[in-house]
């Protein structure tokens, strides 16, 4: 029979816990990438749009959202990508591996995947 979670057991699962950081260590660029937290809504939809226009496309505009330095008007004059999203491809220089992690990182966030900084914690 499963246990009736009470008010104390959701505060005792609170401390367990560790927040969420909002960024990434890139490899590539050699630094951290300040990750925003945006509606959730928006997130659903791209996540969504993975069956339409692939999960690599869906990826590039899920970090170019969830990412403000990707927005920068100065990186989209110098790079000059063909949509504002790609602008994520051309400065990681298809570097699947960095995409694919900063855009997993996102979807942590939003309970898409499974936290990677949290222990799994057993049902006693």
């Amino acid at each position: 029979m499963n246990k009736k979670l009470t008010i104390s057991d959701i505060l005792e699962r609170k401390k367990v816990i560790k927040p969420l950081e909002l960024k990434f260590y890139s490899e590539t660029l050699g630094g951290e990438i300040e990750i925003k937290k945006i509606n959730p809504d928006k997130i659903s939809e791209l996540v969504n749009q993975q069956q339409n226009i692939g999960q690599y496309r869906a990826y590039l505009k899920i970090i170019y959202e969830s990412c403000p330095l990707f927005q920068s008007k100065e990186l989209h004059s110098e790079f000059k990508p063909v949509e504002p999203f790609e602008i994520v491809d051309l400065i990681f220089e298809t570097n699947l591996n960095e995409i694919y992690s900063l855009g997993n990182k996102i979807l942590e966030i939003y309970g898409f995947l499974p936290r990677t900084d949290v222990e799994t914690v057993k049902k006693q």
